[in-house]
C-alpha cells in the first residue's frame, strides 16, 4: 500500500501542463497516473498515460509512461521519466 512518499508525489498528476520548447509537439500535456508503488523507502514508481493533442493537427495523442521519483526529507529530489513498453520501463533488461 502506498505511503506518505506516494501521497507527496501524487499531488503533481492530473493537471494540464503547458507546452515546453518551441518544437511542433503537443500543445498541452496531461499526465494521468494509474498506479503508485513504493519499491523502496525513498522511491516512488508511478505508471500512467500521457494525453495530449498535436499542436498543429489537434490529433489526440497518448503514450504509457513510468516515472521513478526519489524522495528525501519530505521533498521530491529527482525524477526519471521512461516510456513504457508493455509492463516494463524502457531500458530495462
Amino acid at each position: 500500500m502506498p505511503g506518505a512518499n506516494a501521497d507527496l508525489v501524487r499531488t503533481v498528476y492530473g493537471f494540464n501542463w503547458p507546452p515546453s520548447g518551441s518544437g511542433n509537439g503537443a500543445s498541452r500535456r496531461r499526465y494521468e497516473a494509474d498506479s503508485f508503488q513504493e519499491p523502496s523507502g525513498d522511491r516512488v514508481l508511478v505508471r500512467g498515460h500521457i494525453r495530449a493533442r498535436g499542436r498543429r493537427s489537434n490529433m489526440p495523442l497518448s503514450a504509457p509512461f513510468g516515472h521513478l521519483w526519489l524522495v528525501g526529507e519530505g521533498l521530491a529530489v529527482s525524477i526519471e521519466a521512461h516510456l513504457l513498453q508493455g509492463d516494463r520501463l524502457s531500458g530495462e533488461s
